[in-house]
């Protein structure tokens, strides 16, 4: 993301790319040195892999294979066959937290390329119980499956309807406190500003600031 964010802000000095083609390249070796026989990976030493912790290492994996590091495909396709393997089927009855790692769970597919229109389409259906910040990954998600999918309105406009406007700034708060998968509402104000929202994004006034409480 660094890289990508630097190349398209014109900063991609030959220093700087230096040396950050070295610590990708370490990163991308401890990876692979980290992931488990079941193509996961665990959160810091414990010995099971973690749902989001595998998803967040498919996507930056996957990421740094776009832009041309070198990343083994049997390494995100046993990746991907975990977090196959993690996706559920949404009922009445699931707890929002589940929906809400659904939602990730299916970005990171989608932006590895394996994409799985079926369950987004699912989970999509069950889009009002979804906190802000998993809305923005099914939105992706969706985005990456078909642009012009006219679910992206409704979802965009769902966020822009949250939005709070106050004296500091507008941001985004959650009405649902989901630690299992590490929402927070200055992540939920980050994404809510993501280029697949298209005019509901822009119609967000021009500075964001974090929640008071986090």
């Amino acid at each position: 993301m660094s890289y990508r964010a630097i190349a398209e802000l014109g900063l991609a000095k030959p220093e700087l790319k230096s040396k950050l083609d070295k610590l990708v390249t370490q990163s991308l070796q401890e990876l692979n040195a980290r992931q488990r026989s079941d193509g996961g990976w665990s959160w810091c030493s414990y010995h099971n892999s973690h749902a989001p912790t595998t998803a967040y290492a498919l996507i930056g994996m996957a990421e740094a294979k776009r832009l041309g590091y070198p990343v083994a495909p049997l390494v995100i396709q046993r990746a991907q066959r975990i977090v196959r393997s993690l996706l559920i089927t949404p009922t009445l009855q699931a707890e929002t937290w589940r929906l809400n790692r659904q939602a990730f769970l299916l970005y990171a597919l989608a932006s590895s390329g394996a994409p799985d229109a079926a369950r987004s389409a699912t989970l999509f259906n069950h889009r009002a119980r979804l906190n802000l910040d998993a809305i923005a990954f099914l939105a992706q998600a969706l985005h990456i499956i078909s642009p012009e999918d006219d679910r992206l309105d409704t979802l965009g406009q769902m966020m822009l309807n949250r939005a709070v406007t106050r004296a500091s700034g507008t941001f985004f708060e959650e009405t649902y406190r989901d630690r299992w998968n590490w929402s927070s509402n200055l992540r939920s104000t980050a994404f809510a500003r993501v280029p697949v929202f298209g005019h509901h994004a822009r119609k967000l006034p021009g500075r964001s600031s974090r929640s008071q409480t986090g």
